[in-house]
């Protein structure tokens, strides 16, 4: 672990490479262009000591330029593990965690394998007999291999791709906001790109979902007490008497709109609803008419709508991920991560 803490310091210097390959470059080209231009002149000219100066100069001038670069991404990167180390994780993550929550990741026999390996293990270290040894996997497989219990229709529903990336929201856009907001001094113009992306397209989402309760609430207003101050609980009643119907027509209109917002943060932070729309519009199926119906459609089309963008977040979070394999520590952990996770996917 040391080396390779070491190795990935070392690492820290040469990342972004970008400006050390255009400076290294840079001085290639003109060191060549200056010793083919120094065999047509005379040693004793003064164009050839200019033209020595010059390859001199500018060899010196690039080295300074190049450690000053490597200083820079040493800084860089150092901060970039000190502060994004757990974005860092919960995106590593993410793929193996989207493929149990979809189902596409067999860890029933994962399990089964790791009992199995650790029992193999104790035989051959002479701390547990194979007959110990069988019965203890045995055990293990009719435990983690038995799902009969499960239907098509808990299957169906686990394995909703936008259910589960949607689940997943909570936790992890406040890492990215954090990050974005933060701590853009040391993320690439790319990894901005991709939070912003995902910021705005969640709070798009937030915004459709306020919408839809508000949209909810404005229906069932009729269903509300004919006297607004009933409505504002956090008056005394000798306070209400002395007040005017318009000014506790507004206070309540102040104190729906905070119940609204409360219901529809509620609904956000919960990562359990997704299709809003669909589930708002199920509180009117009473007393359904025409009206009802294009109130339906319209829950509908929001409900697209979020699913659109939670599609969309989740392919720039894969993307967030791609750009971390080539993290100092980071890549090489995903590579042997993945090549662990192969075996077991469907």
């Amino acid at each position: 672990m040391a080396f390779q803490d070491a190795f990935n310091k070392v690492r820290y210097l040469f990342r972004p490479a970008t400006v050390i390959v255009t400076c290294l470059t840079f001085m290639a080209i003109a060191d060549l262009v200056g010793i083919l231009l120094i065999n047509f002149v005379s040693t004793s000219s003064t164009a050839y000591d200019v033209i020595l100066a010059l390859i001199t100069g500018v060899t010196a001038s690039v080295f300074v330029a190049v450690i000053i670069e490597m200083v820079n991404n040493y800084q860089r990167n150092n901060k970039r593990w000190l502060f994004l180390t757990p974005l860092y994780s919960t995106l590593l993550h993410y793929s193996s965690e989207s493929a149990i929550g979809t189902g596409h990741y067999d860890s029933n026999k994962s399990h089964v394998d790791l009992v199995t390996q650790i029992h193999q293990n104790l035989v051959a270290q002479g701390q547990e007999s194979e007959e110990e040894a069988h019965a203890a996997i045995e055990k293990a497989s009719s435990v983690f291999l038995d799902d009969e219990d499960d239907t098509d229709e808990d299957r169906k529903r686990d394995h909703d791709r936008i259910r589960w990336v949607f689940s997943r929201l909570p936790d992890i856009i406040p890492q990215i906001d954090d990050a974005y907001r933060n701590h853009a001094d040391v993320l690439s113009r790319n990894e901005l790109d991709s939070m912003d992306t995902i910021l705005v397209a969640y709070q798009q989402i937030e915004d459709v979902i306020k919408m839809e309760v508000m949209e909810r609430s404005t229906i069932l207003y009729g269903r509300d007490p004919k006297d607004p101050g009933d409505l504002v609980t956090w008056l005394p009643k000798r306070i209400k008497k002395d007040l005017g119907r318009s000014i506790l027509l507004t206070l309540a209109q102040e104190e729906r709109q905070a119940e609204w917002k409360k219901t529809a943060e509620a609904l956000i932070h919960s990562g359990s609803l997704l299709a809003v729309g669909i589930e708002l519009s199920e509180d009117l199926v009473d007393n359904e008419s025409d009206d009802d119906a294009s109130e339906a459609d319209l829950d509908s089309a929001s409900s697209r709508f979020i699913s659109a963008q939670v599609s969309r977040i989740d392919h720039e979070l894969l993307s967030l991920q791609k750009m971390i394999k080539s993290e100092p520590g980071f890549g090489s952990f995903f590579s042997l991560m993945q090549e662990r996770e192969r075996p077991y996917l469907r």
